[in-house]
């Protein structure tokens, strides 16, 4: 990697700490803008589209409870149950990126949590084209 590759993806590292604006090179050949982060304070504690997802399946057994009626059962299945259950045990899992081991993780690999996407993404050091 050349110099201003590097100053360029320490810039990014160092932004990572608060909020980083960049672009970078994805593997099909696109470009990705991102707004990416590795400040805990503002990286969710649990995923969000998990929890989102258990909140809308509580709602659906709430509303089959207090109606006493579904359109497809007029009882509620107890395996539905055993779903709601494992929804909530995923959805209070802590929300952390992949782990690597040592040996596993490529040398040039940044990952961040998206602000956009509220999820975990990784890229190339060298495939960061831009930081903002």
């Amino acid at each position: 990697m050349n110099e201003a590759a590097e100053t360029m993806v320490s810039k990014l590292k160092e932004k990572l700490a608060k909020i980083a604006h960049f672009e970078f090179i994805k593997k099909d050949g696109s470009t990705r803008e991102a707004f990416g982060t590795l400040n805990p304070e503002l990286i969710p504690k649990y995923d969000e589209k998990k929890v989102e997802g258990l909140v809308s399946a509580s709602y659906a057994v709430s509303e089959t409870l207090s109606t006493g009626i579904n359109e497809k059962h007029t009882v509620l299945d107890p395996d539905s149950f055993d779903v709601h259950r494992k929804v909530l045990a995923d959805a209070l899992i802590p929300f952390q990126p992949k782990e690597y081991t040592e040996k596993d993780k490529p040398e040039n690999l940044i990952i961040y949590y998206d602000l956009e996407s509220k999820g975990w993404r990784q890229c190339y050091s060298d495939s960061v084209t831009r930081v903002y």
